[in-house]
């Protein structure tokens, strides 16, 4: 076998990568908040599950769907096959069930894929009746025994050769028109000395300062996809005259800038491979999260519509109405610009429920804040008012801070838990926060896997003094007056402290939609079918994570990954 090093690796993957991918996204528009709750439905009084498996089934899949709004007025006893939610005989329905589940792939079961394409759904959007199936699927598959989820990587279909495309110049030639424009109309944001100011910060006086902020936010291959057209044409961002007429001059702008620019072809002197683009790739399982204790999972796959899914199976299912200036990030998020996504009291209620059964919690997010300047803003909250909850993660400048209410504390929660001042741990990047409270630890917060913060000067008690009267939120408080700005790309609830151990655990497995991508190396390793595999997630809607590489080779002799 031929090995390949690293410097000709990162050479032709570089090439290669290039132009291979695009980025999706959509937004959520303002409608009214569908109705989430449960149609009530007869308790069960047929004969009891045979298995543990049928009993699997029957916690997840059937209690998830057998209500009169959802498929228990047409899949039962006497009346539409498959009769997977019959109300007679939960060992028949299980049985049944069987034909329409894939419990290896519980996305492509033809339960989800017929829901997901307007079959009977009950939420604002097919897509989140699709995630809401495959997360009840899913919570079977992981409870039955001999269902581990495995990659096979193959041979693809279609491999493409790298194109040129148009970088950034070193300098600056070309970006002046651009730059007037942008300093005319963003400095009351987008300049470090601004009363808010907002990054990037390419409304800079300083030309040299603002032409390095824009490039994140410009895309010279397709100057339509740039993020600043995207804000001002399809999300209505600070606009200075009328939306469509100022996305069109900024686009103009960007047009011309674009324009100037020689693209550049692959140098025949680089070692380079044949690819494919993200939409291409194999679809990456979620990896090896620590989860036994979830009871609120919202991982954000549904990608638009109205309903964040509660996708942990446990039910109720505590689904959230997103409200405001709210948008579907690419790759799994939502950002918030103004608004919140809130859940129901009365599915909220189920918080209270299985956390004071336990006297501890803990609360996971990957968030990335928009900025470092927002000040008691509300990233994840339970609660009645601005001063009364049961807990919540919120943030203050560059820290991250922690009220839970517990017999030593007040109706607020308060004094705070918060990471340390001068460590300025909070940053305007994605960072995995996870906050626990336990009867001998209180509060502790863990930002990026590691400890922050001094230790809790509140006693731990108990959480008899929870309300279950209180609203989940996610990005404000559910009296609208503590606005948080950034994007939020999962979160999780559990009814146990995570260890420190299981904490990192979760933050190395990583967050969001992943793919493998495989770049061909035939005419370099001069073995047939080699692969460079990279590890693919799409960090926004405008950028990309390749990790973890792997050389590998596929097809009659196989060569087992070596990572690179």
């Amino acid at each position: 076998m031929m090995t390949l090093n690293k410097q000709s690796i990162t050479s032709f993957l570089l090439a290669s990568i290039v132009s291979l991918l695009t980025a999706c996204g959509g937004g959520a528009g303002n409608t009214q908040n569908p109705d989430l709750t449960l149609s009530e439905q007869s308790t069960y009084t047929g004969p009891p599950a045979a298995t543990q498996d049928v009993l699997l089934f029957q916690s997840s899949v059937w209690n998830g769907l057998k209500n009169l709004d959802r498929c228990g007025s047409c899949h039962v006893e006497g009346d539409q096959a498959p009769m997977f939610v019959r109300q007679d005989d939960v060992n028949a329905a299980y049985t049944a069930a069987n034909s329409v589940v894939n419990l290896v792939d519980p996305d492509q079961s033809l339960l989800v894929t017929k829901v997901a394409a307007g079959h009977n759904c009950w939420l604002s959007s097919n897509a989140a009746c699709g995630v809401a199936v495959a997360a009840y699927v899913e919570a079977w598959a992981n409870g039955s025994s001999g269902t581990t989820k495995t990659i096979d990587l193959k041979v693809p279909a279609t491999l493409r050769d790298p194109g040129e495309s148009k970088n950034f110049p070193a300098g600056t030639s070309g970006f002046s028109g651009l730059h007037s424009l942008l300093t005319q109309h963003c400095q009351d944001c987008h300049i470090g000395s601004s009363e808010t100011p907002q990054s990037p910060f390419f409304a800079s006086d300083v030309i040299d300062e603002a032409y390095e902020a824009a490039k994140s936010v410009m895309n010279l291959n397709l100057p339509p996809d740039s993020r600043m057209v995207v804000r001002l044409r399809d999300e209505f961002h600070n606009c200075w005259g009328d939306c469509a007429t100022d996305s069109a001059e900024l686009l103009s702008a960007i047009t011309v800038f674009s324009n100037s620019i020689t693209p550049d072809a692959v140098d025949p002197q680089l070692l380079f491979s044949k690819g494919m683009g993200l939409s291409e790739g194999i679809v990456a399982s979620g990896g090896s999260r620590y989860e036994d204790n979830v009871i609120a999972l919202y991982e954000f796959k549904s990608g638009s519509g109205t309903t964040v899914i509660d996708s942990s199976g446990v039910p109720p299912s505590l689904d959230l109405s997103l409200s405001g200036d709210i948008s579907w990030v690419g790759g799994w998020g939502i950002q918030i610009t103004s608004g919140k996504a809130q859940g129901s009291t009365t599915t909220s209620k189920k918080l209270t429920d299985l956390i004071r059964s336990t006297g501890e919690y803990s609360i996971e997010a990957w968030v990335a804040p928009a900025n470092v300047t927002q000040e008691d803003a509300r990233i994840v909250s339970y609660s009645g008012s601005t001063t009364t909850r049961n807990f919540m993660l919120g943030q203050t400048l560059y820290n991250y801070d922690f009220l839970n209410r517990n017999g030593n504390s007040d109706a607020n929660g308060e004094p705070s838990a918060s990471t340390v001042d001068d460590d300025e741990i909070l940053q305007a990047t994605l960072q995995h926060v996870v906050i626990t409270y336990d009867s001998v630890n209180g509060r502790r917060i863990y930002v990026n896997g590691e400890l922050n913060g001094d230790p809790d000067t509140v006693t731990p008690s108990n959480l008899n003094d929870w309300d279950n009267s209180f609203a989940f939120v996610l990005g404000n408080e559910v009296s609208n007056d503590r606005q948080w700005q950034g994007t939020i790309r999962m979160v999780a609830i559990h009814n146990r402290a995570l260890s420190s151990e299981q904490v990192v655990q979760n933050f190395e497995v990583g967050v969001g939609e992943k793919f493998f991508l495989l770049f061909n190396v035939d005419a370099h390793s001069g073995l047939e079918n080699s692969f460079v595999v990279f590890e693919v997630s799409q960090f926004d809607n405008y950028s990309y994570l390749f990790t973890n590489p792997v050389f590998i080779v596929i097809g009659e002799n196989p060569v087992a990954p070596q990572s690179l």
